[in-house]
């Protein structure tokens, strides 16, 4: 399970696992966050290209306890690219 406060561990798995084989979804980061979050996935896939799909493999679900993580985890459920369910308290 991970606990997740805010949401953006969660976001940065399925990124960072997504990034694994699509690398362009990083290419035009929209925000200082975002380069920052990109910036991170690129290096830690350079020294382990499948550490993001590995770890997110190990997870059975996500919970998030604030409420400004929970706009992040609403659209990952629905996606196709998913692998744990999502608790929102």
């Amino acid at each position: 399970m991970l606990l997740d406060d805010g949401g953006a561990a969660t976001l940065m798995l399925h990124l960072g696992t997504k990034a694994e084989t699509e690398l362009s979804g990083l290419a035009n980061p929209g925000s200082d966050e975002e380069r920052i979050l990109f910036a991170a996935i690129k290096e830690t896939l350079k020294r382990d290209p499948k550490w993001y799909s590995t770890r997110l493999a190990l997870i059975k679900g996500v919970t998030e306890e604030t409420t400004t993580g929970v706009p992040r985890l609403y659209p990952i459920p629905s996606s196709t690219t998913c692998t744990a369910a999502a608790n929102r308290w």
